[in-house]
C-alpha cells in the first residue's frame, strides 16, 4: 500500500483536468446570469422557469433558427410539419415552441429590434410590442396544454413552466431584458469597458 495518496489522473492523464468544453461553460454562465436575475434582483425564485430560460438562452446563441426572417415565420416551420419523423401532435408542440421560444427571445432580449423593425412578419399596428407579446403569450398558452404533461392540474393536462410563462410573459421578458443588461455590465467589467462577446 502507498501511503501517499496521490491525485488520480484525469482522463488526459495529468493529475488536472486540462479539457475545457466551451458549451458547458457558457450555459454554466447563462445559466448563473439568469439566475441572478431572475431569483435576486426580481424576487422570482423559480428553478424550473430559471432553467427553462438559461436552456432557451444558450439554444438561441448557438442557433440560427432564432434568427427572425423577413419572409414571415410560416415558413420555417412548413418544414417542421411536413417532417416524416414527426407526429402531428410532436409536430404542433414544436410550432408553438418554436413561435413562442423565438417571440419571447426577440421580445424580451431584444425589444428594441421589435419595436423598431417595420417589416416583422405577423405584427402590425402601433404598439408592436404588444401586438409581439400577444401572440407570445398565445403560443405558450398552447403549449402548456399540448406539451408532455408533467402533472395534471383540476382534472386537465396542464404544463406549469409554459403556463407560466404564457401568464406572465411580459414580467418574464423584461426579465430577459434585464438578464442582457447584466451580461453587457459583467461582459463590460471583464474587458476594461469593451463590449466584447
Amino acid at each position: 500500500m502507498n501511503p501517499d495518496p496521490q491525485p488520480s489522473p484525469s482522463s488526459s492523464g495529468s493529475p488536472l483536468n486540462t479539457n475545457f468544453n466551451v458549451t458547458s461553460f457558457l450555459e454554466r454562465y447563462l445559466a448563473g446570469i439568469v439566475e441572478y436575475t431572475f431569483s435576486t434582483q426580481m424576487g422570482v425564485p423559480d428553478p424550473g422557469l430559471t432553467s427553462y430560460l438559461s436552456d432557451m438562452l444558450a439554444r438561441s446563441i448557438r442557433s440560427e433558427s432564432f434568427a427572425i426572417s423577413k419572409s414571415g415565420f410560416l415558413s420555417e416551420y412548413q418544414v417542421i410539419t411536413s417532417s416524416a419523423k414527426l407526429n402531428e401532435e410532436e409536430a404542433r408542440i414544436a410550432i408553438y415552441q418554436g413561435f413562442g421560444e423565438k417571440i419571447l427571445f426577440w421580445g424580451g432580449y431584444y425589444p428594441e429590434v421589435v419595436a423598431a423593425d417595420d417589416s416583422l412578419p405577423l405584427v402590425s399596428g402601433t404598439n408592436k410590442l404588444k401586438g409581439w407579446f400577444d401572440m407570445g403569450k398565445a403560443a405558450y398558452k398552447e403549449l402548456s396544454l399540448i406539451a408532455p404533461i408533467p402533472i395534471e392540474y383540476q382534472g386537465a393536462p396542464y404544463h406549469p413552466v409554459y403556463a407560466d410563462i404564457a401568464d406572465r410573459f411580459e414580467m418574464v421578458a423584461y426579465g430577459l431584458r434585464e438578464v442582457r443588461r447584466n451580461f453587457e455590465i459583467a461582459a463590460l467589467e471583464d474587458n476594461d469597458g469593451r463590449l466584447i462577446y
